[in-house]
């Protein structure tokens, strides 16, 4: 299950990249840039689910396989 949708999450990039520009010392937080580069592979791995049922009575994503 996806937490955010992909445009939240460009949303939220996007207004980190702001903040980073009126906040010059975050540019070099490593934990700032531990979030930032979390949240653009989130929105590179982003798998819009598609539903299938599984052997298991369980429904995955025909994608990902991800048990949604």
């Amino acid at each position: 299950m996806n937490d955010f949708t992909k445009e939240e999450l460009e949303i939220i990039l996007l207004d980190m990249d702001g903040y980073i520009k009126r906040t010059p010392m975050l540019n070099e937080a490593p934990s700032h840039k531990s979030l930032r580069n979390k949240i653009q592979f989130m929105i590179e791995n982003y798998c819009e689910h598609e539903y299938r049922h599984s052997n298991e009575a369980h429904f995955k994503c025909k994608n990902c396989g991800v048990p949604v």
